[in-house]
């Protein structure tokens, strides 16, 4: 008998079991229902809602249910990172000041509205208007911040008859159709919940609106909606939904994550809608939860969509996952697929932020905001900091999404103050660009609750942090708590008219420690082939000779125009000495600086060179 023939065999046996395993350890089970006729609720006219006083309520002492409980379990998994990760003042390890920041073109408060707790800000914008919306308000801007119309969340609801409380409000532009759409829910109770879907009648957000109701609780169960995310495809309307149960926890209540297909044309002509539900969706026998939609990068949509997932409860995950509807699919029961992606960076649910007084709740670590470039998805979420355990924010790029493999994942951290609830949008203006806009809610003891912005050049690095609006004071807003509300999300939108420029939504603090929804205007920085430091060079600076008696020298080589070059000297505990040369001019091409150094005495010096104001290099060096 050949052994060696059996030994192969057998080795070749093992590896198909173990490809088997490694396909049943990703199986994807799911539910296809469709529902081909949808009533359309009403149509109303926003210009005639009546709406005069703007009245809310806001409960500043919940009692203990359902969102406190849910807070309640949420703090003990807090608390338990807080024992095993205490927070600390250990500088980060920087990856930023390699790219340019993004310019600040606008920024101003979106006025006469009522306050939610949270704010839960959303905006979509066209070539004309800016509509803002949040718990529990919705704002019609004209571009040049003027004030169309603003009217409470719950009285666009009432005019529309929707029966349940409404909250939780998304907001989506659709230039190819020039329609607006609007997503809220209503009711907190199996009762009584809806998924509200309203699409303007034309381009005129202060005209006619179709509104559509799908049933909250599609189990007949003891079941509501909460938490909805929204983007669109070319033929379709896609709104996630995490499901609950009636009076229990977030994790112990939570059912499952719901996907609701609705189709556009329909919709838009004001006519009943055909609907298809993804429900009992689990990958390897695990339910899915927090499923974020990826939004389009630009105006170009696509047939099919992609959705991304984590493990948000994780103390420590490195764990995605990537999920993909492709309607056009000839069997339904294959439209859905999902799989494990993992990144090279785990993440981890956040400590809550601290500032002045108390502390912001940072919620988890879910997805909050992704945007599909071609076969690129880019993604943020909330974070626990790695190195001082800090509340941060993660970046992640999925750079092939037909053959998925690695994410790409960095966190980003303020270095003396803490981030949260981040937005993503698009900036490039050709194929090969992927540059990115990132917003985030930004806070410290000493930096009141306000807005953040950086720059992304993947490939080249990240900006530094500036700072778009700054809180006047701490938020204050509920009784006998020290912990408040922070987020819960934020909105932006690429700006389809001005390629590089971008609206975002986010939450400030004014003078009555009350929180305050902001819009910003912002731009990638103004460098055409931009935006990054190109000057950033790739081989190796060595200054020579090493030691030296006299003079010192090292080369470098130089590829664009730049406006100055300046040269420092150091000691060596990094301690400034002197501006050893400066000038406004300097040639492209291979350049070498050197200089005297008779005059130093004996000791070790460090050379610091900058182009613009950016050190290309930092080299020791000693003199005899």
């Amino acid at each position: 008998m050949n052994h060696t023939y059996i030994k192969k065999s057998l080795i070749c046996l093992f590896a198909f079991v173990l490809m088997l395993g490694a396909i049943s350890a990703q199986k994807v089970e799911y539910r296809v229902t469709k529902n081909t006729n949808v009533n359309q609720l009403s149509t109303i006219n926003v210009s005639q809602i009546e709406d005069v006083y703007l009245a809310q309520i806001n409960c500043t002492e919940p009692a203990e249910k359902s969102s406190s409980s849910y807070r309640s379990e949420l703090e003990a998994v807090k608390s338990r990172i807080s024992e095993l990760y205490p927070k600390s003042d250990q500088k980060t390890s920087k990856t930023r000041n390699s790219v340019s920041t993004p310019e600040i073109l606008d920024a101003f408060p979106i006025e006469n509205i009522s306050r939610g707790i949270p704010l839960d800000n959303h905006l979509a914008v066209s070539d004309e208007y800016i509509l803002t919306a949040g718990n529990f308000f919705v704002s019609i801007n004209s571009k040049d911040q003027t004030q169309l119309e603003t009217f409470t969340l719950l009285s666009f609801s009432e005019a529309a008859n929707v029966e349940g409380f409404p909250f939780d409000p998304r907001l989506v532009y659709d230039k190819a159709n020039g329609r607006w759409i609007l997503n809220f829910l209503a009711g907190f109770e199996s009762s009584l919940t809806d998924v509200v879907i309203a699409v303007s009648a034309t381009n005129d957000p202060l005209g006619e609106w179709y509104v559509y109701s799908i049933v909250g609780n599609p189990n007949e169960l003891n079941e509501w909606t909460d938490y909805p995310m929204i983007s669109i495809t070319d033929d379709h309307i896609y709104v996630t939904i995490n499901l609950l149960r009636d009076n229990e926890t977030w994790q112990e209540g939570f059912v499952e994550t719901i996907i609701w297909e609705v189709e556009k044309s329909s919709a838009y002509d004001g006519q009943n809608i055909a609907v298809t539900k993804y429900d009992n969706i689990s990958i390897n026998g695990q339910t899915i939860r927090n499923v974020c939609p990826a939004e389009n990068a630009t105006d170009e949509i696509y047939k099919d969509i992609y959705f991304i997932s984590d493990r948000n409860f994780a103390i420590e995950n490195d764990t995605f996952i990537l999920m993909k509807i492709d309607p056009s699919t000839t069997d339904p029961e294959l439209n859905l697929t999902a799989q494990y992606v993992l990144s090279d960076l785990p993440y981890g649910a956040p400590p809550n932020a601290e500032q002045k007084v108390g502390t912001l709740a940072t919620n988890d670590a879910r997805v909050l905001e992704a945007f599909r470039l071609d076969n690129q998805l880019q993604f943020v979420g909330n974070t626990r900091n790695l190195d001082n355990n800090k509340a941060g924010i993660f970046h992640g790029i999925l750079n092939d999404l037909e053959n998925p493999t690695t994410i790409n994942l960095n966190h980003i951290i303020g270095d003396d103050y803490e981030l949260g609830y981040p937005g993503i949008i698009y900036t490039g203006q050709s194929q090969d660009e992927n540059d990115a806009i990132i917003v985030v809610s930004h806070v410290s003891k000493d930096k009141f609750p306000g807005i953040s912005s950086f720059y992304s050049y993947p490939g080249e690095g990240y900006s530094d942090l500036i700072s778009v609006v700054e809180g006047e004071d701490y938020i204050d807003m509920q009784q006998n708590t020290t912990l408040e509300r922070w987020g819960d999300y934020a909105g932006s939108q690429r700006d389809y008219y001005s390629p590089g420029e971008v609206f975002v939504s986010s939450t400030s603090c004014d003078f009555f420690r009350r929180n305050i929804p902001y819009v910003a205007h912002l731009k990638r920085p103004s460098s055409p082939t931009g935006v990054f430091n190109t000057t950033k060079l790739k081989q190796e600076y060595t200054v020579y000779p090493n030691p030296t008696i006299k003079r010192i020298s090292v080369d470098f080589n130089l590829d664009q125009k730049v406006e100055s070059i300046n040269a420092r000297l150091y000691n060596i505990k990094g301690e400034y000495l002197d501006e050893i040369f400066h000038s406004t001019y300097i040639k492209p091409g291979v350049n070498t600086f050197s200089f005297d150094t008779s005059h130093l005495n004996s000791g070790t010096y460090i050379l610091k060179i900058l182009l613009d104001g950016e050190s290309i290099t930092s080299k020791t060096f000693q003199k005899s």
